[in-house]
């Protein structure tokens, strides 16, 4: 049974992970800032599983301290041996009008949470050969003008994610990232006229993620490039 942490939850694509996940009986370490949705997915997720008992740790991912702090403190028996780096908030904003605290902001949000997650537990990842997974953007790939600070943080994810890759490639760790186009997730919920049911689904993507945990040891992927088919 691996034991997975997932950043970002307890919504869209984070939340739409721990439910397909816990019906494979993956052992769960579930981060989000809000203690209330935490316990409204853990109660669901021993619903569909009753076996499982997820853990939950309620923080701040944009304060890179308390993050450290809090996540310090689970057991060395509930390391996680896979890590599912998930958080993604963007901004809008013209490159000529960033502001740098805006982009800090953004860079500890996308970036710095991973890495400090990641570092926190990569010894136990080595050891038992495990596995990374980073959630990009297709701006990762092409930036996107309106979103200068998200798609220069989310190059930054990218730089990281291919760095990190290489390295524990020979240490048979895999590390892969997902870059998802157009995804149905709260960002949306303010955007109106969209045809939300033709962009990518979350529940997709978890389905193609645990296929990523459950294909054999000899096998990296890479990358995953997603878009939707007709949005």
């Amino acid at each position: 049974m691996n034991k997975i942490l997932i950043s970002g939850a307890t919504k869209g694509l984070g939340r739409a992970l721990a439910i397909e996940l816990s019906k494979s009986g993956h052992q769960l370490i579930l981060c989000s800032r809000s203690q209330e949705n935490l316990k409204k997915l853990s109660s669901e997720i021993k619903e569909i599983n009753p076996k499982l008992r997820p853990i939950v740790i309620s923080v701040d991912l944009q304060k890179q301290e308390e993050l450290v702090k809090k996540l310090s403190q689970l057991s060395q028996e509930n390391y996680p041996n896979i890590i599912i780096n998930n958080l993604g908030i963007f901004e809008n904003g013209l490159a000529s009008e960033i502001k740098l605290n805006q982009l800090q902001s953004q860079l500890e949000l996308n970036l710095y949470s991973a890495i400090n997650i990641t570092n926190l537990f990569l010894e136990n990842i080595k050891t038992q050969k495990g596995q990374i997974i980073n959630i990009g953007s297709v701006v990762s790939h092409q930036a996107a003008k309106e979103m200068a600070s998200y798609s220069i943080s989310k190059h930054a994810l990218k730089a990281w994610n291919d760095s990190l890759r290489e390295e524990l490639r020979t240490k048979s760790v895999k590390v892969t990232a997902i870059y998802p186009g157009a995804m149905n997730t709260s960002s949306w919920d303010e955007v109106e006229n969209v045809e939300r049911q033709k962009m990518i689904q979350v529940e997709d993507v978890a389905k193609l993620i645990r296929q990523l945990i459950e294909i054999g040891e000899s096998t990296l992927v890479e990358e995953i490039r997603l878009s939707p088919l007709n949005f």
